[in-house]
Protein backbone atom coordinates (compact mmCIF):
# COMPACT_ATOMS: atom_id res chain seq x y z
CA UNK A 1 0.00 0.00 0.00
CA UNK A 2 1.43 3.18 -1.14
CA UNK A 3 1.22 6.15 1.24
CA UNK A 4 -0.06 9.37 0.40
CA UNK A 5 3.57 11.85 0.24
CA UNK A 6 4.99 8.58 -1.60
CA UNK A 7 2.18 8.87 -4.37
CA UNK A 8 2.76 12.51 -4.46
CA UNK A 9 6.38 12.06 -4.91
CA UNK A 10 6.14 9.39 -7.88
CA UNK A 11 3.56 11.41 -9.46
CA UNK A 12 5.09 15.21 -9.11
CA UNK A 13 8.78 13.60 -8.29
CA UNK A 14 8.76 16.36 -5.06
CA UNK A 15 11.21 15.35 -2.25
CA UNK A 16 9.10 18.01 -0.49
CA UNK A 17 9.08 16.46 3.14
CA UNK A 18 8.19 19.79 5.08
CA UNK A 19 4.76 18.34 5.30
CA UNK A 20 4.56 15.41 7.68
CA UNK A 21 1.99 12.91 7.79
CA UNK A 22 0.39 14.47 10.47
CA UNK A 23 -1.09 16.75 8.15
CA UNK A 24 -3.85 16.45 4.94
CA UNK A 25 -1.57 16.55 2.91
CA UNK A 26 -3.35 19.33 0.70
CA UNK A 27 -0.84 19.66 -2.62
CA UNK A 28 0.10 23.09 -3.23
CA UNK A 29 -0.85 25.49 -5.69
CA UNK A 30 1.85 23.97 -8.37
CA UNK A 31 0.82 20.47 -7.72
CA UNK A 32 -3.29 21.30 -8.02
CA UNK A 33 -2.43 23.02 -11.06
CA UNK A 34 -0.58 20.53 -12.41
CA UNK A 35 -3.04 17.27 -11.21
CA UNK A 36 -5.78 20.02 -12.88
CA UNK A 37 -3.71 19.62 -16.24
CA UNK A 38 -3.63 16.09 -15.92
CA UNK A 39 -7.30 15.42 -16.04
CA UNK A 40 -7.66 17.79 -18.87
CA UNK A 41 -5.48 15.19 -20.91
CA UNK A 42 -7.65 12.52 -21.06
CA UNK A 43 -10.12 14.51 -22.86
CA UNK A 44 -11.02 14.58 -26.70
CA UNK A 45 -10.94 17.94 -28.53
CA UNK A 46 -14.71 18.15 -28.68
CA UNK A 47 -14.81 17.78 -25.37
CA UNK A 48 -12.63 20.76 -24.49
CA UNK A 49 -14.25 22.77 -26.55
CA UNK A 50 -17.59 21.97 -24.87
CA UNK A 51 -16.22 23.20 -21.52
CA UNK A 52 -14.76 26.05 -23.16
CA UNK A 53 -17.82 27.39 -24.76
CA UNK A 54 -20.01 26.31 -21.40
CA UNK A 55 -16.98 28.29 -19.31
CA UNK A 56 -17.67 31.96 -22.32
CA UNK A 57 -21.52 31.88 -22.31
CA UNK A 58 -21.52 31.31 -18.63
CA UNK A 59 -19.01 34.06 -17.94
CA UNK A 60 -21.30 36.11 -20.48
CA UNK A 61 -24.48 35.54 -18.73
CA UNK A 62 -22.63 36.40 -15.39
CA UNK A 63 -21.14 39.39 -17.01
CA UNK A 64 -24.33 40.49 -18.32
CA UNK A 65 -26.01 40.80 -14.49
CA UNK A 66 -22.44 42.26 -13.32
CA UNK A 67 -22.90 45.01 -15.54
CA UNK A 68 -26.71 46.03 -13.67
CA UNK A 69 -24.91 46.69 -10.77
CA UNK A 70 -23.13 49.74 -12.75
CA UNK A 71 -26.00 51.52 -14.28
CA UNK A 72 -28.76 50.98 -11.54
CA UNK A 73 -29.31 54.77 -10.96
CA UNK A 74 -29.46 55.47 -14.62
CA UNK A 75 -31.80 52.69 -14.59
CA UNK A 76 -34.37 53.77 -12.09
CA UNK A 77 -33.95 57.67 -13.55
CA UNK A 78 -34.72 55.93 -17.27
CA UNK A 79 -37.93 54.07 -15.46
CA UNK A 80 -38.41 56.95 -13.03
CA UNK A 81 -38.60 54.61 -9.74
CA UNK A 82 -36.82 53.90 -6.79
CA UNK A 83 -33.28 51.66 -7.25
CA UNK A 84 -34.96 49.13 -4.75
CA UNK A 85 -37.24 48.56 -7.07
CA UNK A 86 -35.17 47.80 -10.36
CA UNK A 87 -33.11 45.47 -8.04
CA UNK A 88 -36.10 43.86 -7.19
CA UNK A 89 -36.59 43.24 -10.95
CA UNK A 90 -33.34 41.70 -10.87
CA UNK A 91 -33.81 39.44 -8.25
CA UNK A 92 -37.31 38.15 -9.54
CA UNK A 93 -35.56 37.64 -12.31
CA UNK A 94 -32.51 35.42 -10.93
CA UNK A 95 -35.28 33.64 -8.59
CA UNK A 96 -37.44 32.43 -11.65
CA UNK A 97 -34.13 30.97 -13.61
CA UNK A 98 -34.18 27.56 -11.90
CA UNK A 99 -38.52 27.44 -12.45
CA UNK A 100 -37.38 28.03 -16.45
CA UNK A 101 -34.83 25.50 -16.33
CA UNK A 102 -37.19 23.01 -14.40
CA UNK A 103 -40.06 23.79 -16.94
CA UNK A 104 -37.87 23.63 -20.04
CA UNK A 105 -35.63 20.79 -18.87
CA UNK A 106 -38.72 18.58 -18.24
CA UNK A 107 -39.78 20.48 -21.86
CA UNK A 108 -36.55 18.98 -23.54
CA UNK A 109 -36.96 15.71 -22.44
CA UNK A 110 -39.67 15.45 -23.55
CA UNK A 111 -40.35 16.97 -26.75
CA UNK A 112 -36.48 17.19 -27.46
CA UNK A 113 -33.78 20.31 -27.38
CA UNK A 114 -34.60 21.46 -30.42
CA UNK A 115 -37.50 22.01 -30.38
CA UNK A 116 -37.39 23.38 -27.05
CA UNK A 117 -34.81 25.54 -27.89
CA UNK A 118 -36.58 26.99 -30.55
CA UNK A 119 -40.04 27.76 -28.69
CA UNK A 120 -37.74 29.28 -25.84
CA UNK A 121 -35.84 31.76 -27.98
CA UNK A 122 -39.04 32.75 -29.47
CA UNK A 123 -40.99 33.42 -26.32
CA UNK A 124 -37.79 35.13 -24.87
CA UNK A 125 -37.67 37.50 -27.79
CA UNK A 126 -41.13 37.89 -27.97
CA UNK A 127 -41.36 39.11 -24.06
CA UNK A 128 -37.94 41.12 -24.58
CA UNK A 129 -39.81 42.94 -27.34
CA UNK A 130 -42.53 43.72 -25.50
CA UNK A 131 -41.09 45.00 -22.53
CA UNK A 132 -39.21 47.71 -24.63
CA UNK A 133 -42.65 49.49 -24.65
CA UNK A 134 -42.85 49.49 -20.76
CA UNK A 135 -43.47 52.14 -19.28
CA UNK A 136 -42.24 51.41 -15.65
CA UNK A 137 -40.42 48.59 -15.00
CA UNK A 138 -44.09 46.68 -13.40
CA UNK A 139 -45.81 47.33 -16.76
CA UNK A 140 -44.82 43.82 -18.04
CA UNK A 141 -46.95 42.48 -15.18
CA UNK A 142 -49.96 41.54 -16.84
CA UNK A 143 -52.98 43.71 -14.31
CA UNK A 144 -56.63 43.43 -14.58
CA UNK A 145 -57.83 46.68 -15.94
Amino acid sequence: MIVAWELVVRIFGTTNIARSLDTTLAPTSFEADLMAIAALSGWTNEQKHVVAASFLGWSLDAFDFFLLVFVLKDIAAEFQTDISNVTLAILLTLAMRPIGAFIFGRAADRWGRRPTLMINILLYSILEFASGFAPKPDGCVYRKP
